[in-house]
Order: C-alpha cells, then structure tokens, then sequence
C-alpha cells in the first residue's frame, strides 16, 4: 500500500498545483483581454500583446499538462481511492474556510 500512499500525494500535489495553474490561466487570459481593449484606445499598447498572448499560451500549456497528470494519477489510484483524495481535501477545506455571518440579523 506504500505505493498507492506515494500515488494519493502525488495526487493531492497534483490538485493543488492544479489551482495554482488554472489561477493562472484565468489571470493571463484577463490581462490579454484587458490589453486588447487598451490597444483599441492606444496604439502603443498593442506593443505588449505579443507577450501577453505567449504568456497566455504558456499558462494554458501548463494547466493541460497538470489536468493530464492528475488524471493519469487517479487512473493509477482507482475510483474509489482518488475520490477519497479529493473528498479528504474537500472536508479539509470546509473546515478550514470559517463560517459566513449572516448579512443581517435573523430575526
């Protein structure tokens, strides 16, 4: 069970770094979309998209890869161990985001 142990954390690691490239993903293709629309007031600004977009291209090479990885990971796992995984870290994070007060009083 060693290696199926090994395999769960190489799991959860692959999960958050699975945030951290979608996070990515989603701010890089904010800021091309931010800089296109500069570019239409401002010539000077279309200097920049090039950039962007390689940036952009990269951030979405890399949540492919990662999404490939974790799959390939709960392949390896199997259902029942890979839904553990991710249950395990869904009870972690509901216990560590602290409760919403309500926006008024209820009565």
């Amino acid at each position: 069970m060693i290696h199926g142990d090994a395999t769960a954390a190489a799991l959860e690691a692959a999960l958050d770094e699975l945030g951290a490239a979608e996070d990515r993903a989603a701010r890089a293709g904010h800021a091309l979309a931010e800089l296109e629309e500069r570019a239409e007031e401002d010539p000077a600004a279309a200097a920049g998209l090039g950039a962007c977009r390689r940036r952009l291209e990269a951030a979405e090479e890399w949540l492919a890869e990662v999404r490939r990885r974790r799959r390939d990971l709960e392949v390896r796992l199997g259902e029942r161990e890979a839904s553990r995984v991710h249950a395990s870290r869904s009870a972690t994070t509901a216990r560590a985001t602290p409760p919403r007060r309500p926006s008024r009083p209820a009565w």
